[in-house]
């Protein structure tokens, strides 16, 4: 997925496991690459007790929440191939 991000593989981990934040435009590379709607990446959240919109979350809560979709993500396609 890196070298199709055009990225360093290092990068790439540190953004998938949170350390670092992906930039919009990576996210939506990311949605290109693996054909999937955005939503999955700019919609609520659904692992707290009420969700929350994009614009009230920390940058945080946004990174977090793109890792662990990412790593959904990245399991699905395991399972493809």
């Amino acid at each position: 997925m890196h070298r199709r991000l055009g990225c360093a593989r290092q990068t790439y981990l540190d953004k998938e496991s949170g350390k670092s934040e992906p930039t919009y435009s990576e996210i939506i590379e990311c949605v290109k690459i693996l054909d999937i709607p955005v939503s999955l990446f700019f919609d609520r959240f659904s692992d707290v007790e009420e969700p929350k919109l994009l614009q009230t979350c920390t940058d945080i809560e946004l990174s977090s929440e793109v890792s662990r979709r990412l790593e959904v993500l990245r399991d699905r396609l395991k399972r493809k191939k």
